[in-house]
């Protein structure tokens, strides 16, 4: 449970912070694994740095 709510934290900053919210929502329509967006979403921000 901790863990999910850390995962919950880093995705909305992640969102926030690098504006990825259009992206991510894109690639979530295509994947339905949860671990797959939250991979993207690190891979995009990391690109974005």
């Amino acid at each position: 449970m901790k863990l999910l709510n850390q995962m919950e934290l880093l995705l909305s900053t992640c969102i926030n912070r690098y504006q990825l919210t259009r992206e991510v929502a894109e690639y979530a329509k295509k994947t339905p694994s949860p671990n797959a967006v939250i991979l993207a979403i690190w891979l995009m921000a990391r690109k974005k740095e």
